[in-house]
């Protein structure tokens, strides 16, 4: 006799165990609301996607680069070296008070302001007056405006 409630605990420890692991999240709400849940984190992934589509993007990457600009952008001010990739184009002025080196073809319509060091790499056009410690440019890099050297 005593076996049979032993053996009814151990089926209802088990079955309550299964429903707690397994169950469904009734605590926070049926399983429909998560579904809306997740549609609407849908939504915000598609308007995310839109509304970045004209804007920076800096990734930091090792300690000599603090911000690389890798797509089209308008101004950057930033603080420290900035890090321009090849064949991205600013449009506007790049200022910062730290080093500036431009990737193969980037292109800066505007001016290059700088404390620290500027170099701009084949094929690089700046369309505006480039201002730094001391300034390299490859043989086939064009700047409109004046090359300014503050060292």
């Amino acid at each position: 006799m005593k076996r049979i409630p032993l053996i009814l605990l151990l089926t209802a420890v088990v079955i309550g165990s299964v429903a707690v692991i397994g169950g469904t999240p009734t605590l926070a709400g049926n399983v429909s609301d998560w579904n809306d849940h997740d549609d609407n984190h849908d939504d915000h992934d598609e308007r995310d996607e839109e509304s970045t589509e004209n804007k920076l993007s800096v990734s930091f990457t090792d300690s000599h680069w603090d911000v690389v600009i890798d797509e089209d952008t308008d101004d950057v001010r930033a603080a420290g070296n900035v890090s321009i990739k090849p064949d991205v184009e600013i449009d506007g002025t790049v200022e910062t008070d730290g080093n500036v080196d431009l990737g193969d073809d980037a292109e800066v319509d505007g001016d290059i302001v700088t404390d620290g060091d500027v170099t701009l790499r084949d094929d690089t056009e700046v369309d505006g007056t480039v201002t730094g410690r001391s300034v390299s440019i490859a043989t086939d890099a064009e700047v409109d405006g004046a090359i300014r050297e503050t060292s």
